[in-house]
C-alpha cells in the first residue's frame, strides 16, 4: 500500500560548493551536493552531450489529464542492472536555472515505485553533483513514502530524468556524464 502524502518538492536554491568540504558529503532527504565546474582557460567545454528539452505546459484538454511535467527514462532493463560495488552517481549537467529530478527504478512489488533526487542547475553553467544512492526518496507517483528503504544498488532496472517543477515555458537540460561512483569511507 502506497501513501499519497506530500509530493516530492524541490529544495531551496542550491549554490556551489568546494570539494571534500562537509557539504559535499552524502546530503540527506534526495538533495545533491553540486559543484559549479570551473569554466576558466582550462575548462574544456563537452565535446558531446544529451539534450532534455521542449515547453513545459499545464494546460489540460478533452484527451489531457495530468500536465505539468516531462520525463525521459531509459528502456527497462532485463536482466536489472547491477551497481552493488557503487554508492552514488556522478552527473555532469548544464541547465536553464530549473530544478530537475533524477528517477532510479529498482524491481519492485510496486512498479510506480521511483528513487528521487534533485539537479539543481544555474543558466547556462556545466556542474558536477553527486547523488548517494542513500540520499534518494522513496517515492510513489510522485509522493515522498513515510518508509523510506533504501535503493538496492543490484536491481536497477531504469534511469531518468524529470522537470515537475510546475513553472510552463521553455526547458533544457544538457548531460555530457552519468557515471556510478564509488564514495570515499
Amino acid at each position: 500500500r502506497r501513501v499519497h502524502g506530500e509530493a516530492a518538492a524541490a529544495p531551496p536554491e542550491a549554490q556551489a560548493i568546494e570539494p571534500n568540504s562537509a557539504a559535499s558529503r552524502p546530503a540527506p532527504f534526495g538533495t545533491a551536493p553540486v559543484q559549479a565546474i570551473a569554466q576558466d582557460s582550462n575548462f574544456v567545454v563537452p565535446a558531446s552531450f544529451a539534450r532534455f528539452s521542449g515547453e513545459l505546459s499545464l494546460k489540460l484538454g478533452a484527451t489531457v489529464d495530468r500536465s505539468g511535467y516531462a520525463a525521459f527514462r531509459t528502456r527497462v532493463l532485463r536482466p536489472p542492472l547491477s551497481l552493488e560495488f557503487y554508492d552514488a552517481f556522478t552527473i555532469v549537467y548544464r541547465g536553464d536555472g530549473r530544478t530537475y529530478m533524477v528517477n532510479v527504478q529498482g524491481e519492485s512489488v510496486m512498479p510506480e515505485d521511483l528513487y528521487q533526487g534533485f539537479l539543481p542547475t544555474e543558466r547556462g553553467r556545466w556542474m558536477k553533483a553527486t547523488l548517494p544512492f542513500s540520499a534518494l526518496l522513496l517515492t510513489w507517483r510522485g509522493f515522498v513514502q513515510p518508509d523510506q528503504p533504501h535503493l538496492d544498488p543490484r536491481s536497477v532496472v531504469s534511469f531518468g530524468v524529470c522537470l515537475a517543477d510546475g513553472a510552463e515555458g521553455p526547458f533544457t537540460l544538457d548531460i555530457s556524464k552519468i557515471d556510478a561512483v564509488r564514495l570515499d569511507e
